[in-house]
């Protein structure tokens, strides 16, 4: 079989391809925005469907993600659901035997995420198809050929199911994870809240990127774009706060951005109004606490970032009241909080670049 269809036992973790990797991850999200249909895709499903159409339904979900209610959008989903029940009635049968057969095999793990990812792999060619077919057809005799190339199938599986979690963003330098020695529980900043494990929108893009700040931050960079027409000194961070603690807001600049893609000519001047005033209150507020706070961390031993990723990391920090209260223990006592704040900074150094390469991958074609 090819690479996108698990080869034979020999098969090795580092077999991982790239542009399969991207088509899994692009059927997580597919997945992840159409967990509330009634019968929900399979990953095969959704993989199958974003190997074959990848340009359209990354289309499809950059329209989800930035919130974009048309009637083009409406068609386009409906477009992706008939694909998906296409695939099903002509896929469905076999691929429901090949499910059965795999459960009953001797010596294989039992099923689970890792077999998805195989199902998903095995429908990608006509090659793995024609080899599923010859087990269901015959699964007796089948059983012990078929066990030995399922564990390569699974190694395979699993390698990609740890870089599926593990996201594609390298760092100039790993972090040490551990907080200084001296320091007080309570003085080292809040981690965020987990994911709600009931939630759909799980193991979508890099570990750690949650739909809901994914959502925030492309609204972010929308209000920056927005308020750079009144003024061209609007900072990252100012945003970031605007965006992150102000629900009207929220709705405010969501509204404006569909407005602004129907008549990109109007500046909408008025309209946006009354989130100046907002960003303006921030910063009377919070500005001098953040010019400090900035040069403390430009002093730091981390590794060498991108300014747009840096300032979102700032962002991180001063948009909720806990972030700025630790950082205000940070600026107290600089140096016996240094190593700390490097570990916590970095940290989020790496966050900023896993949300730019989240909100990256529904662009790319």
């Amino acid at each position: 079989m090819s690479e996108s269809a698990p080869q034979a036992a020999s098969t090795v973790p580092s077999a991982v391809h790239p542009q399969t990797l991207q088509t899994l991850r692009l059927a997580r999200a597919s997945q992840a925005f159409l967990a509330t249909l009634e019968r929900p895709p399979e990953l095969w499903e959704a993989f199958t469907l974003a190997h074959a159409h990848s340009m359209f339904l990354r289309c499809w979900l950059e329209l989800r993600i930035r919130r974009i209610e048309s009637e083009a959008a409406g068609e386009a989903e409906k477009a992706v659901v008939q694909k998906i029940v296409d695939l099903r009635r002509e896929n469905g049968p076999w691929m429901a035997g090949l499910r059965v057969f795999l459960a009953d095999l001797p010596q294989v793990s039992p099923p689970g995420e890792m077999h998805e990812i195989v199902l998903a792999l095995m429908a990608n060619t006509a090659k793995a198809r024609e080899t599923a077919l010859r087990w269901i057809s015959d699964p007796t005799g089948s059983r012990s050929a078929a066990t030995e190339e399922m564990r390569g199938m699974l190694q395979l599986a699993h390698a990609y199911q740890r870089a599926i979690g593990s996201g594609t963003v390298r760092r100039e330098k790993t972090p040490d994870r551990a907080a200084e020695p001296g320091a007080k529980k309570e003085d080292r900043p809040a981690e965020p809240p987990p994911e709600d494990p009931h939630s759909p929108i799980t193991r979508i893009l890099p570990r750690g990127v949650k739909m809901q700040t994914l959502e925030d931050v492309g609204r972010v960079d929308d209000c920056r774009r927005i308020l750079k027409e009144f003024d061209p000194e609007v900072q990252l961070w100012e945003c970031f706060c605007l965006v992150m603690t102000d629900e009207a807001s929220r709705r405010s600049i969501d509204d404006l951005v569909r407005r602004k893609k129907a008549a990109p000519a109007q500046t909408f001047a008025q309209d946006a109004q009354s989130l100046f005033d907002r960003l303006h209150e921030i910063r009377k507020e919070h500005a001098p606490f953040v010019r400090s706070l900035a040069a403390f961390l430009g002093e730091l031993p981390v590794g060498h970032y991108a300014t747009e990723t840096r300032e979102m990391a700032l962002g991180f920090i001063v948009a909720g009241q806990v972030g700025r209260e630790h950082a205000a223990l940070w600026l107290a006592d600089p140096a016996h909080y240094r190593q700390e704040a490097a570990t916590r900074f970095e940290g989020l150094i790496g966050r900023a670049m896993n949300y730019q390469t989240a909100l990256r991958a529904f662009a790319e074609s």
